[in-house]
């Protein structure tokens, strides 16, 4: 679990970080999107 963990971290050190913001950004708005449509269903 352990030597997974690494693996993950230092992979995630190629990504560029302004993609990841990018998509984070587009995951923050679909996430906003989804809660509007909730709360417009209850």
């Amino acid at each position: 679990m352990r030597n997974f963990l690494a693996i993950l971290l230092s992979l995630s050190l190629f990504l560029p970080l302004p993609a990841f913001a990018a998509d984070q950004a587009d995951l923050l708005q679909k996430l906003e999107a989804l809660s509007k449509e909730l709360d417009r269903l209850k």
